[in-house]
């Protein structure tokens, strides 16, 4: 009968609980990691529809990386919040917000392309960047049908914005704007 070699059995012993240990750690790390993502998206999400100060929170955790997940759902939110400014916000002029509506309309430019929306069901992007621009035709005066029955329903804010600012976001691919050519 062999002799067993107590002590290659007690390395591979110790080699396994080290690779357990290791693995147990990366995915606790992996968890929690994005635990704080979910997190950090979930405050964004409750922060962009507040008030003023609360949708600059919001925005800036935004700004930075914005987990596959989530995008979609971002990009939703950041179209609405921008519509919203655009057409019933009664804050009219207010620097803080002009920049909140500024950031929102490029952060969608920045993230429209990343979102599963475009690559997977392309029409429901498409929407989602229509609603912006048909909010910025309706300030620069360019009505449609459907702005007359919402105009109805009293939809008579809005941002004062700049023409010029105004024709470059409606001009924009990124936001599903056409570019004319020459």
């Amino acid at each position: 009968m062999a002799a067993t070699n107590w002590t290659a059995v007690g390395s591979l012993a110790t080699a396994a609980l080290v690779f357990l240990a290791l693995a147990t750690a990366a995915v606790t790390v992996w968890m929690a990691r994005r635990g704080s993502q979910d997190q950090r998206m979930a405050q964004a999400f409750l922060l962009l529809t507040g008030d003023t100060q609360k949708r600059t929170a919001g925005i800036a955790l935004l700004a930075g990386k914005v987990p596959k997940r989530w995008r979609d759902n971002a990009l939703q939110l950041m179209v609405g919040q921008a519509v919203y400014l655009l057409r019933k916000s009664d804050s009219k002029a207010r620097p803080d917000e002009v920049m909140n509506l500024e950031n929102l309309v490029g952060l969608v430019a920045e993230n429209s392309h990343l979102t599963p929306l475009i690559s997977e069901v392309p029409d429901r992007s498409k929407t989602v960047c229509e609603k912006l621009q048909q909010a910025i035709s309706f300030r620069l005066g360019e009505h449609t049908p459907e702005d007359a029955e919402i105009s109805e329903s009293g939809d008579e804010g809005g941002l004062h914005i700049a023409v010029s600012k105004l024709k470059e976001w409606q001009k924009n691919p990124a936001l599903g704007g056409v570019t004319p050519t020459a």
